[in-house]
């Protein structure tokens, strides 16, 4: 959402003593708006290889400490190798299974630690597909690897966390904002 401040609302040294704080204080965590157009548009999404890659992480300050996010998803690509077995495949097949495995271990190394509680990444170099959704709750742990992104726990969320309106009012101004996940 967008605040402003309006000239005639505050008083001229007021203002430019909360302007000031704005300015010194970092903004608050970033988090990727999830909407119902964005599950539509990806639900789409089709790969002749089944390749499209979805990791979940849980990024509760909890789990980053024990065992932080390369690690775990070291992890998952390890037990989804088990039962995919990319090595068994064509060459081909082999070939998009690591870029994808880049793709997604270059994000995980190279990006600043998430803000959010959990993370979605659906990847599938093959399909012009790149996602990654910073979200405010957790989501377990969990790689799909599939023809199409796996996006049961981003539906979950939309349906568990609805859209909400708040509204603010004092004696002269009133403001209205709609919060969502």
């Amino acid at each position: 959402y967008h605040v402003s401040l309006h000239e005639e609302a505050l008083p001229t040294k007021r203002r430019e003593k909360l302007w000031e704080r704005l300015r010194r204080e970092p903004s608050a965590a970033r988090y990727d708006l999830l909407r119902c157009e964005d599950l539509q548009a990806l639900a789409l999404v089709r790969s002749a290889l089944p390749l499209v890659f979805s990791l979940y992480l849980d990024l509760r300050p909890g789990r980053r400490g024990s065992e932080p996010p390369r690690t775990r998803f070291k992890n998952l690509l390890r037990r989804a190798e088990q039962q995919i077995r990319p090595d068994e495949r064509s060459h081909i097949y082999r070939e998009h299974w690591a870029e994808e495995i880049a793709a997604l271990r270059a994000w995980l190394e190279e990006e600043p630690v998430p803000h959010g509680r959990g993370l979605a990444l659906l990847s599938s170099q093959a399909a012009g597909l790149w996602r990654a959704f910073e979200l405010p709750v957790a989501v377990g742990d969990r790689l799909e690897v599939a023809d199409r992104p796996y996006l049961r726990p981003l539906a979950t969320l939309l349906d568990e966390f609805e859209r909400y309106l708040v509204v603010l009012v004092d004696a002269g101004t009133a403001r209205v904002i709609e919060v969502y996940l």
